[in-house]
């Protein structure tokens, strides 16, 4: 488990800098100008892979994953291969505030789940998992208003 989740709140108009980035497979470009927007803080301390698991978690229980990569101006950086998992803008990021709002943040269900979904018996799973759903969340939050997007890579 050693992957990394970063993410990102930015204008939706820098996006069309970061598709050509990615269309051209300048990756150290592409990451120099996404370091120069607002980064979700503070990092998250767990591998990404736990951040991977937590999708799976919520996607079983009927919450929407915004990966708006079928609709400009994301095509271009959703088919790059740099590992996004969440691209949302401020209505998608609502929506999925509201639909996480539903569920309860229970550290031992969460731990019980991981373990099942990894086959492994990780003390620290429940933490990890949980750390990583404020993470997630702390990043839809910070979405404001329409000219807004977050992007949350895994990789």
């Amino acid at each position: 488990m050693s992957q990394v989740a970063s993410a990102y709140v930015l204008l939706i108009e820098r996006i069309q800098s970061l598709s050509q980035s990615a269309t051209k497979k300048d990756w150290k470009e592409l990451w120099t100008e996404l370091k120069q927007e607002r980064e979700v803080t503070p990092a998250y301390g767990y591998s990404g892979h736990v951040v991977d698991v937590l999708l799976a978690y919520w996607e079983e229980r009927d919450v929407q994953i915004p990966l708006m990569i079928g609709e400009p101006p994301f095509s271009a950086i959703g088919a790059s291969d740099l590992g996004l998992q969440i691209c949302a803008d401020h209505k998608s990021a609502r929506k999925a505030l509201d639909a996480l709002a539903t569920l309860p943040l229970d550290e031992s269900d969460l731990r019980q789940y991981f373990n099942a979904f990894t086959c492994s018996d990780w003390d620290e799973a429940g933490r990890a998992m949980k750390e990583g759903w404020i993470f997630v969340v702390r990043g839809f939050e910070l979405v404001k208003d329409e000219t807004e997007c977050y992007l949350l890579f895994v990789g």
